[in-house]
């Protein structure tokens, strides 16, 4: 069985769910966050601090693979990609800002079937 066969992937109202869940917890952030981390707030502005959280993401995989030396911080890998995808949404909120929750829930289905393929066209996903 291919990873995309799973129940909770192909289950339309748990990735809504999820989304929305992620959205709410995005929206607070934001409202917490707005002028503070992301000054201006525009995309750029976003950008340039996503590519600092991608690096301590970076760091922290490379902690976690042994390549480097420093100590794991007290988020970890699962925090820091948590900190890129909330820059990710922020991203998306800004240059759509009508964007729902099911609106996004439906991209990231069909962006997920496409990965899909991809994965499974290259022999992948087994």
């Amino acid at each position: 069985m291919s990873w995309q066969d799973h129940d909770h992937v192909d289950d339309q109202t748990d990735i809504e769910l999820a989304v929305s869940n992620v959205w709410s917890v995005s929206e607070r952030a934001d409202k917490l966050i707005r002028g503070t981390i992301h000054k201006a707030g525009t995309i750029k502005d976003v950008m340039m601090h996503a590519m600092e959280e991608f690096g301590e993401l970076s760091t922290e995989v490379a902690i976690l693979n042994g390549t480097n030396f420093k100590q794991p911080s007290v988020d970890g890998v699962a925090g820091e990609a948590v900190d890129v995808i909330l820059c990710m949404l922020d991203i998306i909120k800004l240059h759509k800002p009508d964007i729902t929750p099911n609106e996004l829930a439906h991209l990231m289905q069909n962006k997920t079937a496409k990965w899909a393929r991809h994965v499974e066209r290259a022999g992948g996903g087994q």
